[in-house]
């Protein structure tokens, strides 16, 4: 990994010292922060996480040496390396104090002596949320120089479409009255399985959601959603088939009719997996017993023995974490 440090400044370094704002070391600039910079209220870090390649950059208040004027500043950290996932960057990132520019230049002692950074995480909930579409959250302190690698606990779990994406937000002072997101099912998943991250079930949820949204090949944060909204058994099917089925369209009766041949398009069995598979994160989700959702199918569909050993094992094709549960 290779790790560089630059400062946006107008107090004097070895590159500029007329009290002009500049970059230090100048070829380390990074003119698109400049641009995001406008607006921000110190404390604040702007973040970027691509593959390859993690950005951190704290901004801070000085009074310019100069003119005697108020700025805003930059202290940026840079890490990169072409095989490391964002996650194993900020896991290994040592930031600078968040402050100009002084000899010497790069302040490198460890983060870990300025304590332990994952409480001012809260329940991770609005930082696992800016994590996985960019955005901002609010933290009690975002310049902590231990924050890169509590948010790295969390980074660790993001599914490879996400970590493929370049991300970019605000990690911005509690009290900025931020106007609050839109309930982000995605992300209370991924917050709760990093609170839990020592006991394996208690991530289940959030491991199977990703696994279904690969085999979908869709947005986990789309598939999430439908989970929590518990959509009906009618959501797997087609107009037609619903229509063939008949009311009431009863997850027992939907998976019976589709075990005795009534249903015959070539994707059902993987639409009916895919339902199921949604209706046992839910309830674990939620921390109920997903041994009611198996037993509709196990029992009530009254299904013949092929079918539903072949309906479990598109279950567990699809979201392999499951597996466990549905063949306790």
């Amino acid at each position: 990994m290779l790790t560089a440090h630059a400062w946006l400044q107008k107090h004097a370094t070895p590159t500029a010292r007329g009290g002009e704002f500049h970059w230090h070391p100048a070829n380390h600039a990074l003119p698109a922060l400049i641009e995001r910079l406008h607006g921000a209220s110190p404390p604040c870090v702007l973040w970027e996480l691509a593959p390859g390649r993690a950005v951190w950059a704290q901004a801070f208040a000085a009074i310019a040496p100069g003119d005697g004027r108020r700025y805003t500043g930059l202290v940026v950290t840079i890490a990169a390396s072409a095989s490391a996932p964002p996650a194993a960057l900020l896991a290994e990132m040592r930031v600078p104090r968040a402050a100009p520019w002084t000899a010497p230049a790069t302040d490198d002692d460890d983060a870990a002596a300025d304590g332990d950074a994952r409480a001012t995480l809260g329940d991770g909930v609005a930082i696992a949320s800016a994590l996985l579409g960019g955005g901002d959250a609010e933290l009690p302190d975002p310049t902590h120089r231990g924050l890169p690698r509590a948010i790295a606990e969390l980074e660790a779990l993001m599914p490879a479409d996400v970590r493929a994406r370049t991300r970019l937000g605000t990690w911005r002072a509690a009290g900025n009255a931020l106007r609050l997101p839109a309930r982000d099912p995605a992300a209370e998943l991924l917050a709760a399985a990093w609170r839990a991250r020592s006991r394996g079930d208690a991530a289940r949820p959030w491991r199977a959601t990703c696994e279904l949204a690969a085999a979908q090949h869709r947005d986990v944060r789309e598939v999430a959603r439908e989970i929590v909204d518990l959509r009906g058994a009618s959501s797997a099917l087609t107009a037609d088939e619903r229509a063939a089925i008949g009311e009431p369209l009863e997850w027992p009766r939907v998976v019976n009719a589709w075990g005795r041949g009534r249903l015959a398009a070539p994707d059902v069995t993987t639409r009916l997996a895919d339902a199921l598979a949604a209706r046992v994160i839910g309830e674990l989700a939620r921390g109920g017993d997903a041994r009611a959702a198996i037993a509709a199918v196990r029992w009530h569909a009254l299904l013949p023995a092929a079918r539903r050993d072949a309906l479990f094992a598109a279950v567990s094709e699809r979201a392999a974490s499951l597996q466990e549960v549905i063949y306790a």
